[in-house]
């Protein structure tokens, strides 16, 4: 009779716990509801309206925590999210990656960097706790400003590390470099090796510059025209975008195509535009419903892009959307 009592004991305790927590996790306060909600042992066999705010709070917390840089404390969160939601690819992704994550900035990344030489960003001779790439980035002139922030269309903010000169020339090095990236004027082809190095760029800048981190539950690029991949064999934000994944263990989904366009987007009405974006996830819904969207391109020009993009993920679901580039035109330093 007292084994029941006991069980029954604690069957109320967990019941009484879990109440308390949604009651937090509706009013925001994340951190008391995980320490609620971590009394509760088996989270898979809650309701679903409990399972949606037991990983709202333990992922909100956990990026918290990463964002902070307490790794394992951030995989125990993501981990007690996933036992709610099993089924969550947003979720087994980051905890991969989490587990998988070490600093970019170590010794052995830094050793990679230094080979890259050639490419122009650096000649070496940085000590990697006295210069992040970020300040190497500054100390070599590749971009006027440290950060551009504006506000475009329906994406919540956009985040931009320096600006793009269409006709730069040498001096002007990230304009230069991402001329090389493309393989526009005056280089006859593409260099997908610069991916790695402008990752490394908007990695120290997410971390150091803005607070995407707290936010963000998956990186999405911005798709290529079909003639531009046939031409250069990859996709620019792509490319940057896988790497950058794994810089910030947030993880990232190749989500729009384009159709053939027969001109620029900023050259056709909006209607016309976003009726040649299209999903490539079948249930993108289960991917963008609920989640914050951090929009990754190489160069902002009009805004035309990441706007229908934006503007498709809401009307799908998402909580906010984000922009982050390498540059933007049309503004001034």
């Amino acid at each position: 009779m007292r084994i029941h009592s006991l069980k029954g004991l604690k069957s109320a305790l967990q019941e009484s716990a879990l109440m308390k927590g949604a009651m937090l996790s509706h009013a925001g306060q994340h951190t008391e509801a995980v320490a609620l909600f971590d009394t509760v042992k088996d989270l898979s066999a809650l309701d679903a309206e409990s399972k949606s705010l037991v990983k709202i709070s333990y992922c909100t917390y956990g990026k918290t925590l990463q964002h902070q840089g307490k790794f394992s404390e951030a995989i125990r969160c993501f981990s007690r999210a996933r036992e709610a939601c099993p089924d969550d690819i947003l979720l087994t992704g980051r905890t991969k990656l989490l587990a998988l994550h070490h600093d970019y900035n170590t010794c052995e990344n830094i050793a990679e960097f230094r080979r890259h030489f050639a490419l122009g960003f650096t000649s070496g001779g940085y000590d990697k706790h006295q210069y992040p790439f970020m300040e190497i980035a500054k100390d070599k002139g590749i971009f006027e400003q440290v950060k551009i922030s504006t506000r475009i269309g329906m994406v919540d903010s956009l985040e931009c590390v320096g600006t793009y000169r269409i006709q730069a020339q040498g001096r002007h090095l990230l304009s230069y470099k991402i001329r090389e990236y493309k393989g526009k004027y005056p280089f006859s082809s593409a260099n997908p090796a610069l991916a790695l190095p402008f990752a490394w760029l908007l990695a120290d800048f997410i971390k150091s510059r803005t607070e995407l981190t707290r936010f963000v539950d998956v990186i999405v690029p911005s798709p290529s025209n079909p003639e531009n991949y046939v031409a250069r064999g990859f996709i620019p934000s792509l490319l940057i975008g896988q790497k950058l994944s794994d810089c910030l263990a947030v993880p990232y989904k190749e989500m729009f195509s384009i159709s053939p366009m027969p001109c620029r987007f900023r050259d056709m009405s909006y209607s016309a535009a976003k009726g040649l974006i299209r999903y490539r996830e079948k249930r993108y819904d289960k991917i963008v419903s609920g989640n914050q969207i951090l929009l990754l391109d190489d160069v902002i020009t009009t805004g035309t892009t990441i706007t229908l993009l934006a503007d498709l993920l809401k009307s799908a679901g998402a909580r906010a959307v984000y922009g982050i580039a390498l540059a933007k035109t049309g503004i001034s330093s």
